[in-house]
């Protein structure tokens, strides 16, 4: 017997994409993967920065409340070895300074912010070791401030800050210049 060979019927033939459209597919897809990736890192980034600076205003007009409703000095610092210090990316203690010497001791714990990132920086421009706040709810001359927190230690438009004033209150400040 002799079979005919015919050429395939047209509706019979595999379909399916070439191998330039998938090409050409999976670059536009990396592409767009990439853009929206980045633009994700930076609204999380800005996001970080604002609920931690919102968080840290709340912190120290916490302190401020704490230390009029309670007659008491009241210190927000960084500790470390027992005694307060200018390390901002360390844990953030609350306490009852009942010595007003900014030595945590055996002096009542009353709140801890945990540490910040490792990745990004915080900074204060008082002069002083932490903030005290007296039963007034004032602090002292030298106290008085601006909290800045840097997400990737970068200065850039996710940038937040929290003002200190005498008085003991605390702003958060949405765009703040770095120096």
């Amino acid at each position: 017997m002799n079979k005919v060979l015919t050429k395939p019927n047209r509706k019979t033939r595999a379909r399916g994409f070439t191998m330039l459209e998938l090409l050409i597919t999976l670059g536009i897809v990396g592409v767009v993967s990439t853009l929206a990736i980045s633009s994700m890192t930076s609204l999380m980034g800005e996001s970080s920065s604002v609920d931690f600076t919102k968080t840290l205003s709340k912190t120290v007009n916490f302190s401020r409340i704490q230390s009029v409703s309670t007659g008491q000095t009241v210190t927000l610092c960084t500790v470390v070895d027992g005694i307060c210090a200018n390390d901002w990316t360390q844990d953030i203690t609350i306490f009852v300074d009942a010595n007003n010497n900014r030595t945590l001791g055996t002096n009542t714990v009353l709140r801890i912010v945990e540490a910040i990132p490792s990745q990004d920086q915080l900074t204060y421009s008082g002069t002083a070791l932490g903030i005290s706040f007296y039963p007034d709810g004032s602090i002292g001359d030298s106290d008085n401030g601006v909290f800045t927190y840097m997400v990737n230690k970068a200065c850039d438009l996710s940038t937040r800050g929290v003002d200190v004033n005498n008085s003991g209150r605390a702003r958060f400040i949405e765009k703040i210049t770095c120096s």
